[in-house]
């Protein structure tokens, strides 16, 4: 297969995988569990694959340093905001304003990382900031206020992990691109998991140890606990085997054009939150997931080489 086609296809394969989250989410909610079981469940699935995956005790960790546990918090508070949010507000909500991470990584970089502001960048902000404002328009539910606001803590904590992965890097080791989950990538040798590893690893495990006490409240047997199982499931493949398509893309594609192709996720997240409970977002949400859509398609377009070639190919 072409090396580019092949590229495209993985991180495709990855954005799929991740739409799913806001269905699972839903679905663990009809079976009565709270926000707290449903992440922490889903994140045990998540952690089991990764640990293998990325052989992450060969980073010794059960010593991690305090930027590393510290930049895993970060991390644990975007998935458990996440899940929170979906228990209050639509999936469509909470996916595109989760997605506004790059934009806040936008708005921080200058006073954390001391990075020079780019004109453009104000129009990149500019027009998610119209998109965001839509979300709290119209008729809002009793608690969807909250759960958007829980939806923009998931993506701004998100973008403070990958403010301080950056943090002491020289930028052009950096991967470039619109996309929140780029961000939190590199590109690290077989022998080592990278440091963007080791914080999803350490990430989702401080998921799980905030989440236990909850999670052991779960009754043994009926609905609640089978649920529990397939979050578990989930977990393995949504985030885990999601994030590893994503860095076999990586190799064969340049950042910028994975980002555009990531936006799938996304497009599908409130499709699968239709077809699993009959969700339904409103005309509002669809107004400003455009806006914020058209906002990280700008900030990744703009960021593409004028050559556009694909990346060289890593060795397998």
């Amino acid at each position: 297969m072409n090396p580019l086609l092949r590229g495209r296809l993985l991180v495709l394969a990855a954005a799929i995988c991740w739409s799913f989250g806001g269905a699972a989410v839903k679905l663990g909610k009809g079976a009565n569990l709270d926000g707290w079981q449903v992440a922490g469940f889903r994140s045990m699935g998540a952690l089991l694959f990764m640990a293998l995956a990325t052989r992450a005790w060969r980073a010794q960790p059960l010593r991690p340093s305090g930027k590393l546990l510290a930049l895993s918090l970060s991390y644990a508070g975007m998935l458990i905001f996440f899940v929170l949010a979906n228990m209050l507000t639509s999936a469509a909500n909470v996916i595109f304003l989760q997605d506004t991470a790059p934009v806040w990584v936008l708005i921080f970089s200058p006073f954390i990382l001391k990075e020079r502001f780019q004109p453009q960048d104000l129009m990149v902000m500019v027009i998610c900031g119209c998109g965001l404002v839509l979300f709290f328009q119209g008729q809002l539910e009793a608690g969807e206020a909250t759960g958007n606001v829980l939806a923009l803590l998931s993506g701004i904590t998100y973008a403070l992990a990958v403010i301080g992965m950056r943090w002491g890097q020289d930028p052009a080791e950096l991967p470039t691109g619109g996309s929140q989950k780029l961000g939190m990538l590199d590109r690290g040798g077989a022998a080592r998991p990278s440091r963007a590893q080791m914080i999803v690893v350490w990430g989702n495990a401080l998921t799980i140890a905030i989440c236990l006490p909850r999670m052991a409240a779960v009754p043994l047997g009926g609905e609640e606990l089978r649920l529990a199982g397939l979050l578990v499931v989930v977990g393995v493949f949504q985030v885990g085997v999601g994030y590893w398509l994503l860095v076999k893309g990586l190799r064969y594609i340049q950042a910028s054009e994975a980002s555009l192709l990531a936006l799938v996720e996304p497009i599908l997240n409130p499709l699968w939150a239709y077809c699993a409970v009959g969700e339904k977002p409103g005309p509002w949400s669809l107004a400003g997931g455009a806006v914020v859509l058209t906002a990280l398609a700008w900030q990744a377009l703009r960021g593409r080489p004028q050559e556009g070639p694909a990346a060289t190919p890593s060795a397998p």
